[in-house]
């Protein structure tokens, strides 16, 4: 690259350049955020699963870094060869960037909340037992749209099978991340109500977050199919956990068990 034209022409052209191209990285940006909050991150799961974060390095990449390359390398005294060369490489370290960005997005948001123990567990492609992988049910893909699915880990069959679940909990590998584990969450409906405990108990030991578990269980109640309660005191919980967050609860119908909401507070 040559070295820098001060004049105020120089500068003029390049903060128009600049600016055009931070309107087209906002506008791509603008539409990956949309696209992903309106499938993968689906509130809550911007905030549970990390999506949140991951988008936020993507914009400073790309909408910030950009334009600000272009500002740096744009000089109209420049012979067109060279301009666009410069202008082609922040091009390619862009669409770098934001191929990542999408990759690891695709890795991140949850494909299954699964039930395990006395907790559920958001599960994403990157979570997954990768030594195992020929036994993935058809579903599982990172590119999928669907709504994540609720399951429930099995527990173990064998002494042997306990034994080699504790060695694999060890090396951060829990139930939950196992497909070859999991089973029909209704299965094991009886064990959730078991191990759920009443709301107004979690109301009591978080008191400085009852106003946000409050407005969860007002939309939980929302939520009510026919043979569910409609009292907020009635619903119970469990703790969720995620790869990146271990501050969250699902909020559980006292009757059929299902997933009627969540809420962020700390569960444990």
């Amino acid at each position: 690259m040559r070295g820098f034209n001060f004049s105020s022409n120089r500068w003029l052209f390049a903060m128009r350049a600049a600016g055009a191209h931070l309107v087209a990285s906002g506008i791509v940006i603008s539409l990956l955020a949309y696209v992903a909050f309106s499938t993968w991150f689906v509130q809550p799961w911007g905030e549970i699963s990390g999506g949140m974060g991951i988008l936020l390095l993507v914009l400073c990449v790309d909408v910030v870094c950009g334009p600000i390359l272009t500002l740096i390398v744009f000089d109209p005294k420049k012979e067109k060869k060279e301009l666009l060369m410069d202008l082609g490489f922040i091009l390619v370290l862009q669409l770098t960037a934001l191929g990542y960005g999408v990759h690891t997005l695709s890795q991140t948001h949850p494909l299954a909340i699964v039930f395990e123990v006395d907790r559920f567990r958001a599960v994403g492609y990157a979570d997954l037992d990768e030594s195992e992988a020929d036994r993935w049910p058809e579903w599982v893909n990172p590119w999928t749209l669907s709504a994540p699915r609720v399951l429930a880990a099995r527990r173990a069959h064998t002494g042997e099978e306990k034994f080699a679940s504790i060695d694999a909990s060890l090396q951060g590998v829990e139930p939950g991340q196992r497909p070859s584990w999991w089973q029909d969450y209704q299965s094991q409906v009886p064990e959730v109500l078991v191990k759920s405990r009443s709301v107004v108990d979690l109301n009591a030991r978080r008191p400085d977050q009852s106003n946000v578990l409050q407005n969860s269980l007002q939309k939980a109640v929302q939520t009510a199919l026919d043979s569910e309660t409609k009292n907020p005191d009635e619903l119970r919980w469990l703790p969720l956990v995620s790869r990146k967050s271990t501050d969250w609860v699902v909020i559980i119908d006292p009757v059929t068990a299902r997933i009627r909401g969540y809420s962020h507070v700390d569960g444990f």
